[in-house]
């Protein structure tokens, strides 16, 4: 009976470890895909106000508009 409940709480233990190691991959990959739509978001207004400033408005819609499709992308 005691070596039983040994055996359960060490395979629980073995299954939390892994548990936390998965938690820690995912807020990795969590932390890598924030940054990476931080960058378009920012690259995209730098991009937009630069265009907009050379005279090209509809341009720089368009830059605004694929910052925007590429967060979306990005962030499915």
């Amino acid at each position: 009976m005691v070596g039983d409940k040994a055996k359960r709480i060490k395979a629980i233990q073995r299954q939390v470890r892994r548990i936390e190691q998965h938690i820690a991959l995912l807020d990795q990959v969590s932390r890598r895909f924030s940054r990476i739509r931080l960058g378009i978001v920012i690259g995209s207004i730098i991009v937009a106000l630069i265009v907009d400033f050379t005279g090209a408005e509809n341009i720089a819609w368009g830059v605004i508009g694929l910052g925007i499709v590429l967060f979306l992308i990005v962030a499915r």
